[in-house]
């Protein structure tokens, strides 16, 4: 489960717990999907950035921009 924590919404809706496809990807500093908040919609969009081909897992850059190298609460195997 994510805890979309965003200081752009009101108080009353600030976090957001997502329930989607994305609770399936893992963290990758090589990641094949980006994502992409959409503020209007409250929605996140996901898109691939690399092919991907059936049997590749799918996944992100859990610090939010792909080339973000930032240290992670967890040991990372890349």
């Amino acid at each position: 489960c994510y805890i979309w924590e965003d200081p752009k919404l009101i108080p009353a809706f600030k976090n957001a717990i997502t329930m989607s496809i994305s609770q399936l990807m893992n963290h990758s500093y090589r990641p094949n999907i980006k994502y992409l908040y959409d503020y209007e919609s409250k929605a996140i969009e996901y898109s691939a950035i690399k092919n991907i081909v059936r049997g590749d897992e799918l996944t992100v850059n859990y610090n939010g921009l792909i080339k973000d190298k930032s240290p992670v609460w967890f040991e990372v195997i890349d």
